[in-house]
């Protein structure tokens, strides 16, 4: 009889015990799940195009065990509430609209803020960029959602250029389309580089619609043949801030065997998301006053190889393209680090003088 109630009193001890193993590893399990970290999309905007089906999956560091999102998706998007993928058809478009998406499990939550612009068409690159010092060249095909291309409509090109805390726009000299709605982009770097990535958007002709889905392109590889000058009597608004305004001078070529032909394009920065070519009748922000115009008649650019010591060659006024050409260029040797120095003259005021070091062939 003892020994059958020592054997019962043993049986209950071993089941608390096994209990009690079984609730400690629980609560080790929990105590280790780690909060995920570090979700995002890959992009600052996400653009869809109307009617196409799309699905985007989020990157995570961790697991997840729900998701949601703030505010609704536009109509036609929903998101898996397992790993916050975005996916579905638009039905609508929509401008570029902020969201905050959250991703949790046991140990805690993250949280991505991307904004989500549904738009008319599908802009894809077409073929390999060609990248010069300076500049870079590429095609793209606008279609719609049964994949058709879109021919006629004069298209807006922006580049971006991420560069981490900001976002800043780089000169367009012109968009030329090609046919079946394919349209060429010749663009110039604004920043001094050795490679990274542009965030191509694809504006209405007006330039006030974004209506093609964004694309991005590696460029790079060789750093600008570019120079800046600017004047404390010129300035923008510059978030807020009074800047110099820049007026950039790109080395488009040289050809020659000497005397040289050098071909330059000419920019402005009219703000932080707009270098407009430097051309006749241009409108300019100051950051206080009124606006004015480029006048061409009193606008000019001027070469130099001694390095602004003398200016032996004509000033060449500035047209309806930015694009210039000087002819006949002595002082100058083949080889690389070879100084040009350019002087930029507006509406009758020197802007300021800059020299850049070029190659020569």
């Amino acid at each position: 009889m003892q020994t059958q109630k020592n054997k019962t009193i043993r049986a209950a001890f071993a089941a608390a015990l096994m209990a009690f193993a079984v609730n400690a590893c629980v609560q080790n399990d929990d105590a280790a799940v780690t909060a995920p970290s570090g979700l995002g999309y890959g992009a600052k905007t996400l653009t869809f195009a109307k009617d196409v089906a799309v699905s985007k999956s989020a990157s995570v560091t961790g697991s997840l065990t729900s998701c949601s999102i703030s505010p609704a998706l536009p109509a036609g998007l929903s998101l898996d509430s397992a790993n916050c993928t975005v996916r579905g058809t638009p039905t609508a478009t929509q401008a570029a609209t902020s969201y905050t998406v959250t991703g949790s499990n046991s140990g805690g939550s993250t949280t991505a803020s991307v904004k989500i612009a549904v738009v008319l068409y599908t802009s894809v690159m077409q073929g390999t960029p060609t990248h010069t010092v300076g500049k870079t060249k590429f095609q793209i095909k606008i279609t719609d959602s049964a994949g058709t291309g879109q021919t006629g409509l004069a298209p807006k090109i922006v580049p971006e250029m991420d560069m981490g805390s900001m976002v800043h726009a780089t000169p367009v000299f012109s968009v030329t389309e090609i046919g079946g709605g394919v349209y060429e982009a010749e663009v110039y770097y604004l920043m001094t580089s050795s490679g990274g990535y542009w965030y191509v958007k694809t504006l209405s002709s007006d330039g006030m619609t974004e209506n093609g889905t964004r694309i991005s392109i590696t460029v790079g590889g060789a750093n600008s043949d570019k120079v800046a000058v600017s004047s404390s009597a010129d300035q923008y608004n510059n978030m807020g801030s009074a800047s110099n305004r820049p007026y950039l001078v790109f080395i488009d070529s040289i050809s020659g065997s000497g005397p040289y032909t050098v071909n330059i394009f000419t920019a402005v920065r009219k703000s932080m998301m707009s270098h407009p070519a430097l051309v006749d009748n241009l409108e300019l922000v100051p950051f206080s006053g009124s606006n004015w115009n480029v006048a061409a008649a009193t606008s000019t650019v001027e070469i130099s190889t001694d390095s602004g010591s003398t200016w032996p060659f004509a000033a060449q006024s500035i047209n309806s393209t930015g694009k210039l050409t000087f002819s006949n260029i002595t002082g100058l040797t083949a080889g690389t680090g070879k100084a040009i120095t350019f002087r930029v003259t507006v509406n009758s005021t020197v802007k300021g003088t800059g020299t850049l070091n070029a190659t020569v062939p």
